[in-house]
């Protein structure tokens, strides 16, 4: 239903002469995200340590604010209830190490008798790249690619709708650049964000006719694991020449074909603070090529 809407928004608009970057529909799959946080329904929310000193759990809990607010609402919750998330402990510590990096959706847990203080209630979980910053007036939106028949260029490839919103917009270009920079691989950050549930923080940015939305990091949906990978097994290379390598974007490394060593660089990138160099030998000249990964999604 929700696809059929877009398609028949977009297609109304374009015979009216209306860009599809500037159509705005409800996206029925999201009608509890508008809601302010509460004990009802479920927000996207960042968070902080609470580091007054009183009897726990009046303190040392967690301040809490929903994102894409004008206003921004702290809310002071005793703890973090992971029961409804299904993330692994190892996962909820990656949350609970990196306050400043992660985005939780979930809502107000029940009051607790003695004090009248609440936990979050974590439903869902998304960490962000080290080192990336969200500039003041950017966003953080969900993203999908789309295929809907475009009767006027520019068409649109994507619908975004901001956290804690239900409206989705048309939008053409997704740009990774900002988010990518430092070795990290655009390609699996496009099947992340377009596929597999990740949170972008950026801004939309309109030239002409054409709208993108230019990111600056990218939220990844905990568990983030590679794969799932295909097991392929190939035969040994003649003799003078070496297996080479390919990355996918669900960062699975997959055997290639065979190549003749070639003459390669030696200098090979350094990975920054936060980051771990992944290294596999590539075609055509055998050479290594280095991508850098948040150290804490592990090896495929």
């Amino acid at each position: 239903m929700r696809t059929l809407t877009l398609l028949l928004t977009a297609m109304a608009a374009a015979a009216c002469g209306v860009s599809e970057s500037n159509v705005s529909v409800v996206d029925s799959d999201a009608t509890q995200d508008g809601a302010e946080l509460s004990a009802t329904s479920r927000t996207y929310v960042m968070l902080r340590h609470d580091q007054r000193r009183c009897v726990s759990p009046l303190c040392g809990g967690f301040w809490v604010h929903d994102v894409n607010r004008a206003t921004v609402t702290e809310v002071y919750v005793n703890g973090l209830d992971f029961s409804a998330s299904g993330l692994t402990e190892p996962d909820q510590a990656k949350v609970t190490e990196a306050l400043g990096e992660v985005v939780l959706r979930g809502k107000l847990g029940p009051v607790e008798a003695r004090f009248g203080t609440r936990p979050f209630v974590v439903s869902d979980a998304w960490r962000g790249l080290p080192g990336k910053t969200v500039a003041a007036g950017e966003a953080f939106y969900k993203v999908k690619s789309i295929s809907i028949q475009c009767i006027r260029a520019p068409c649109p490839s994507y619908s975004l709708a901001r956290a804690n919103s239900a409206a989705t917009t048309l939008f053409h270009e997704l740009k990774l650049d900002r988010a990518s920079a430092g070795f990290i691989d655009p390609n699996w950050l496009d099947q992340r964000s377009t596929q597999d549930g990740a949170l972008v923080a950026g801004a939309l940015v309109k030239n002409g006719e054409v709208l993108t939305l230019d990111a600056s990091n990218m939220y990844l949906k905990l568990p983030e694991v590679a794969g799932p990978c295909p097991m392929v097994k190939m035969p040994p290379c003649a003799s003078g020449t070496v297996r080479t390598y390919v990355r996918t974007a669900d960062r699975c490394v997959v055997p290639s074909q065979c190549v003749t060593q070639g003459v390669c660089t030696l200098l090979l990138p350094h990975c920054g603070d936060g980051y771990t160099n992944s290294d596999i030998v590539v075609a055509p000249r055998a050479c290594h090529s280095v991508v850098c990964e948040p150290s804490w999604v592990g090896t495929p």
